[in-house]
């Protein structure tokens, strides 16, 4: 889709703690020390993306959304070589204001932080978790930039960024860059709090912690044709989970010295099993690096809106549908690469994904024997055969004269007529996708604009060995299914075969977009 979103006000509400200056020495945190006094205005920007190169690919970038967001809790940082001077402040302590353009908001202090003066960094946490800020307050004053700087490993998504439809979105938010200040002595309160050209005050910007992802259909039910054009059959019950954002994070976006933004599963790879190329070696490791939590939600069903802006219109409802991950990347590919000459290291059990699920009812069974036998059965699950078409079982009958012929061959389960579509949160090349990462502060729509033909029937991605006796996977390999899946967690990205349709949109907050037609 090539609509512009427009732009729409985000509303900040404030209901902070109360108002603490400290420093650490081995009794504790203490009252900040020094000889003149400093401030912060902290910016929210509608677009925060990085500068354009090989730092940020964000792709399929349609609009803007500067979305609700409640400020709970600011805490600041004024540091210098073994020094921390630290604040944190409440409701009263702040003005929030938007700029006339509504592209921008701001928050300003009513209280200064007591300080030392010299060359200082300024980091700030909005809406931190008590299990991030107390970690950073052990750290003062001696480890605090290496605490900071240190993948977070025991935090989940849902602690640092949720919805609550009185308040509306609370997510964590910190250092979008370096924000550097020079520290004037002799400053006093009001000198740094002036409203017209105060002293000692820091500019920072900031990122939400967290990347976004929203699924919608442009219809509720689909018709799945043959290339013929003959019906295959319906899609419906559409629902969706998000997998594969990283586990871990770190407090502000990292980047090496060439400015790709690094993330703490950024060297990770899936190893295939030599003996079984649909398992890994390492599925530990993979459990270790990505959040698979949502897949164990069920009734996630995609809103029906036509077009992201539709989406948004829909409000408060297209939010509480989406889900929250950390971000995730790899080493990217060379411009112009194909799947037979890819260098980078994007994989399917590396890359973040939503899993569709559906419900697919056959149009047509290879006998009428077969579809009454279906429709007996009653719990919708059928068999999809070598030979291209559906069964009610994969029983093998001798072929007397009362009795349909069914033959000898490969057959695909799926159980209660569950059928599972893939698609990428980021994709650079939509059906064609070789490099997806997913970056912070960004929203990802997927549109789903229609399914191309049958989808796979269990999800081998989950990392766990796919013929354990007791799988986790929510979506298992079925027991009586020889089947190697058309996907192998080890594979490039680009598919065989194209299954789903879809368009894709980032908007900064940022908020991506992009139609696909599913496939797997």
């Amino acid at each position: 889709m090539n609509r512009t979103v427009k732009t729409v006000l985000g509303l900040l509400t404030v209901g902070l703690v109360a108002l603490t200056s400290c420093k650490q020495d081995d009794k504790g945190l203490r009252e900040n020390e020094g000889t003149t006094y400093a401030s912060v205005a902290i910016n929210l920007q509608s677009d925060l993306r990085a500068e354009a190169g090989a730092d940020e690919n964000n792709y399929n970038l349609k609009g803007q959304w500067n979305g609700k967001d409640a400020i709970e809790s600011v805490a600041v940082y004024i540091v210098s070589k073994g020094e921390v001077s630290f604040g944190e402040y409440s409701v009263g302590d702040f003005e929030i204001t938007k700029a006339t353009d509504d592209t921008n908001i701001t928050i300003t202090p009513k209280k200064a932080i007591l300080t030392t003066p010299g060359e200082k960094e300024v980091y700030v946490l909005l809406n931190a978790p008590t299990e991030i800020t107390e970690r950073i307050k052990k750290s003062i004053p001696t480890y605090f930039k290496e605490a900071y700087a240190k993948a977070v490993e025991d935090v989940t998504t849902a602690q640092i960024a949720k919805t609550e439809a009185d308040k509306g979105d609370i997510i964590m938010m910190t250092n979008a860059a370096e924000s550097k200040l020079t520290v004037e002595d002799g400053i006093t309160k009001e000198q740094a709090l002036a409203t017209t050209s105060p002293k000692n005050r820091a500019s920072v910007s900031v990122k939400r912690a967290v990347a976004r992802v929203l699924l919608t259909t442009t219809q509720d039910t689909y018709t799945v044709t043959y290339p013929d054009g003959s019906t295959m059959g319906t899609i419906s019950n559409i629902t969706y989970a998000v997998a594969q954002g990283e586990k871990a994070f770190y407090l502000s976006q990292k980047k090496d010295d060439q400015g790709v933004i690094l993330t703490p599963a950024y060297e990770f790879m899936p190893i295939a099993d030599p003996s079984n190329p649909v398992k890994l070696t390492n599925y530990d490791a993979q459990a270790k690096a990505y959040d698979y939590s949502d897949l164990n939600k069920m009734d996630r069903s995609a809103i029906v809106a036509t077009d992201l802006t539709t989406a948004l219109e829909i409000g408060k409802k297209s939010l509480e549908q989406s889900v929250f991950i950390f971000e995730a990347s790899h080493k990217f590919g060379q411009a112009g690469e194909t799947v037979a000459n890819y260098t980078g290291d994007f994989r399917r059990g590396n890359t973040p994904y939503v899993l569709v699920r559906t419900k697919f009812v056959p149009a047509k069974f290879a006998t009428e024997n077969e579809k009454e036998e279906y429709e007996q059965n009653g719990d919708g699950t059928f068999y999809l055969g070598e030979d291209g078409l559906f069964y009610a079982d994969n029983t093998v009958y001798p072929n007397p004269k009362d009795l349909p012929i069914r033959p000898d061959q490969k057959y695909v389960k799926y159980v209660n007529g569950k059928v599972l579509y893939y698609a990428f949160v980021n994709p650079d090349v939509i059906n064609k996708t070789l490099n997806a990462p997913a970056y912070r502060n960004n929203i990802y729509h997927i549109s789903v604009t229609g399914f191309k033909t049958i989808g796979t029937n269990w999800n081998p991605l989950y990392p766990e060995d796919p013929d354990t006796d007791n799988p986790q996977n929510p979506d298992p390999k079925p027991k009586d299914d020889p089947n190697t899946p058309p996907i192998k967690p080890d594979d490039p990205n680009t598919p065989n075969e194209t299954y789903m349709a879809v368009d894709v949109t980032v908007i900064p907050w940022n908020v991506h977009t992009y139609g696909i037609e599913l496939s797997i």
